[in-house]
């Protein structure tokens, strides 16, 4: 069947509740091993504030009411 892996030859999974020898079981503390440090919680960034369109339509608004502006005086000067 396509897609499907098969272990090598040979090769065994261990049992579902087993535990290898040499891997202590998740929380025991091992002798000589240096205890982890928990990094402290970090602190949400605050979302930057989205910028505002407003400005820019209004600029273009403005260009474009003086084109069509600049266009009615040529039209109406001939």
């Amino acid at each position: 069947m396509l897609g499907r892996v098969s272990p090598p030859p040979g090769a065994q999974l261990p049992a579902p509740g087993a535990l290898n020898g040499a891997t202590p079981p998740f929380g025991a503390s091992v002798p000589g091993a240096p205890t982890p440090q928990v990094a402290p919680a970090a602190q949400p960034q605050p979302e930057p504030q989205k910028k505002s369109y407003l400005p820019l339509i209004i600029a273009l608004n403005v260009v474009v009411l003086l084109a069509i502006v600049v266009v009615i005086l040529f039209v109406v000067k001939r």
